[in-house]
């Protein structure tokens, strides 16, 4: 068996572990990242990020072997409204998520208050062979059959596999 993660948009991801803010003078700052995807606990806690096969910045797939041979998705919980505007959910409160902690990514590290701390480049890439390491993760995983009925807009057929994956100290 094996569990695969794919960053699909490392400058969102970046943004996130970044976890830069932005002072506005009389108000609270503003987050330069994007809280549908991105939680932060504290300016120094933990990263948490959305996992999600649609419309997500990180995808996550299992894909069970021999006996099993219907691929499986990890999918948050995300509703997605015929308008197509991903919402925020509370907390990080997400099915689906993978937490960065203390890591080195790639230069997209924290340092310093969030108000201090420099944007990130929107030409920023993670690089073929550079690792990610991740302190925790989440996975509800779904039958793909389902995952592609939902995104199609059509009825859902019955699953025929789920579950869930939770774990620590992971790398992509």
């Amino acid at each position: 068996m094996r569990c695969f993660s794919d960053v699909v948009n490392s400058y969102e991801v970046a943004r996130c572990v970044r976890g830069r803010e932005i002072a506005v003078p009389g108000q609270p700052n503003q987050h330069d990242y994007d809280d549908r995807y991105c939680f932060r606990a504290s300016a120094t806690g933990p990263a948490r990020v959305r996992i999600s096969e649609v419309m997500g910045i990180v995808h996550s797939t299992l894909s069970p072997r021999a006996t099993c041979t219907r691929p499986v998705a990890a999918t948050a919980d995300d509703v997605f409204p015929v308008n197509g505007v991903v919402q925020t959910v509370d907390n990080g409160a997400w099915e689906s998520w993978v937490e960065f902690a203390g890591i080195r990514l790639c230069g997209a590290e924290r340092t310093g208050r969030p108000t201090a701390r420099t944007a990130i480049s929107p030409d920023f890439k993670i690089e073929l062979n550079q690792r990610l390491y991740a302190s925790a993760f989440s996975l509800t995983l779904q039958d793909q059959k389902v995952e592609t009925a939902e995104v199609a807009l059509q009825p859902a057929p019955n699953p025929d596999i789920g579950g869930s994956l939770t774990g620590y100290s992971i790398s992509t």
